[in-house]
């Protein structure tokens, strides 16, 4: 927290926001379609508002061990091989 207002209140700073690259506004405009058409989409086994979204692409971290983390994504089909679900989970790699 910061205390950079005049009337002393301590603020919290918002962090920086990286700007989405076409590709991947592409892609949550291809996730928006799928949702528009009743695919299910899930980020963490939760159904997210679409402004969240995003996060997708803002985990860049490593764990304390050395680790990678970022989301991937798996298609889940109904009996007819139509799309039901697009399910996005973080992973880890070590």
């Amino acid at each position: 927290m910061a205390n950079d207002n005049l009337s002393g209140k301590r603020t919290q700073k918002k962090p920086h926001k990286t700007p989405l690259t076409e590709e991947q506004r592409d892609y949550l405009k291809q996730l928006k379609n799928y949702k528009a058409s009743g695919v299910r989409i899930t980020i963490d086994d939760r159904q997210l508002p679409e402004k969240d979204w995003k996060q997708i692409f803002m985990l860049a971290e490593r764990t304390p061990d050395g680790a990678n983390q970022f989301y991937m994504s798996d298609i889940v089909t109904n009996e007819s091989g139509e799309i039901s679900e697009i399910r996005l989970d973080k992973i880890t790699v070590r």
